[in-house]
């Protein structure tokens, strides 16, 4: 009996080795070929595609082109951005793999039982789909397979390459970076006529180069001032568009056929040879149109596009509240030192005249003959700045009045009067015309250096005199 059971014990071990064996070969005979490979797996032919499509992020978008013309299937109205999707095909042009893993049964290994994306290049001799999967753990290349079958590991993620928002293949309108803007109009719920002209001669200085036109007055501007204006339309982001395909029949409806806002802007482009940085590009015309529905709703449409976008109330209240008052310049008076010729002030009803000569760029300040340091009083005068402009007819005392004359052909004069408001400010005026508020501090430090500078007028001189002597 314990003979005939033991038998029977080694009767099923014979029978579990038998078939160890036989699962073994049978793995065995599924074992995948890994290789390393050198070669461009898949090469996309751009004059030959007619359809790409793809599926990522639980989305799929799919491009038919047409005459050489890419349109979103389904939606022949929705603009698409030629150059995008030029651009996304450019990054298929070659897909370079380093491994190839061939004879795949279990595709889940490689995450490509469940693609996290699927891109399909159409055409006419057929389509070829490229499947994403995960990562390599060893050196985070991914895993794709090419219609369904070998695998291989690309050096390039190509899935980077895709997005699932059709609004990324929209084709935007944009204003051009412009190189130099030459004039800008804004009619509406703000009026401003601005020019650009360098070395312009509409004031004592050619310090400004952009101007406010007012009728045949041209006022002058700050750079720094108008450069901050202009960057709230010429640097808008296209994205946020409320339609895409509006008609002229429906223009009225959204309320472009009355503007709340034109801005007609003109100018020059960048230079796209690139061959020369003071070479202007392409003249460049815009229209912006702006329609205020209410204080939350801004409609944006540039030129005769189809495209309408909304514009941020903050920014249209900022832009629609730029006036003369913002843009122009805050120094009472913008001269270099090489521009003046006499500096006049009255001190105790003594008035002291600073001649000034200008020769190799090197500037030497005299009075009565004596050499005197006026740099500093010249630096004093160019910074007086205006903290608020104000036209109120200057009344008060005056605490202290210069005069400067220039040496340009006509000898312009420029006289400055400063009136005491309280212990911060003073009113200023320029050649009579009230400016408005500089601070105090500023008069304060102009009138103590020149009432210093006077009061030691010669002394250097006869100091050294009196040295040699007593030598």
């Amino acid at each position: 009996m314990k003979r005939k059971k033991t038998l029977i014990i080694l009767c099923a071990l014979l029978v579990l080795i038998i078939g160890g064996i036989v699962i073994v070969n049978a793995v065995e005979k599924h074992v995948e070929s890994i290789s390393t490979i050198d070669e461009v797996v898949y090469a996309s032919d751009a004059e030959s595609l007619t359809e790409i499509k793809w599926t990522f992020e639980d989305k799929t978008l799919d491009f038919i082109k047409t005459d050489d013309v890419w349109t979103y299937s389904g939606d022949d109205s929705f603009p698409v951005d030629q150059e995008e999707i030029s651009y996304l095909i450019e990054n298929f042009a070659e897909v370079h793999a380093s491994f190839i893993i061939e004879d795949v049964e279990d595709y889940s290994q490689y995450g490509l039982d469940d693609p996290e994306a699927e891109i399909t290049f159409v055409t006419s001799d057929g389509e070829t789909t490229l499947s994403c999967g995960t990562f390599s753990t060893m050196d985070s290349k991914r895993y794709i397979s090419i219609n369904g079958g070998t695998v291989y590991l690309i050096d390039d993620d190509i899935e980077e390459y895709l997005s699932s928002e059709k609004d990324d293949y929209l084709d935007n309108d944009e204003i051009p970076y412009y190189q130099q803007i030459e004039s800008v109009e804004l009619t509406g719920d703000s009026n401003l006529s601005l020019i650009y002209e360098e070395d312009a001669t509409y004031d004592y200085t050619t310090s400004y180069n952009y101007y406010l036109k007012d009728g045949d007055t041209y006022l002058p501007l700050s750079d720094s001032f108008v450069t901050s204006f202009l960057g709230y339309f010429t640097h808008i982001t296209f994205s946020d568009y409320v339609t895409y395909c509006v008609t002229d029949e429906e223009l009225s409806n959204w309320g472009f056929d009355a503007p709340s806002l034109t801005i007609h802007v003109k100018g020059y482009g960048y230079d796209t040879d690139f061959t020369d940085d003071n070479d202007l590009g392409e003249e460049e015309d815009h229209y912006l149109y702006f329609k205020k529905i209410d204080d939350e709703t801004i409609y944006l449409r540039v030129d005769e596009s189809q495209i309408i976008y909304s514009y941020t109330a903050e920014d249209y209240e900022t832009l629609t509240g730029y006036d003369y008052e913002s843009l122009r310049p805050t120094a009472v008076v913008d001269i270099s030192a090489s521009q003046v010729q006499t500096i006049t002030a009255s001190i105790d009803s003594d008035q002291y005249i600073i001649d000034a000569e200008t020769i190799d760029d090197i500037v030497t300040y005299t009075v009565n003959g004596y050499e005197i340091e006026g740099s500093t009083i010249v630096s004093d005068i160019t910074s007086l700045s205006v903290k608020e402009f104000d036209s109120t007819n200057a009344s008060g005392t005056e605490e202290f009045s210069v005069t400067i004359v220039l040496n340009d052909e006509a000898n312009t004069s420029l006289a400055i009067s400063l009136y005491r408001v309280d212990g911060d400010s003073c009113l200023v005026t320029l050649n009579g015309e009230t400016l408005g508020l500089v601070d105090r501090s500023q008069m304060s430090t102009l009138k103590e250096d020149f009432i210093t500078t006077m009061l030691n007028l010669g002394k250097e001189s006869t100091d050294e005199a009196n040295q040699e002597i007593s030598d």
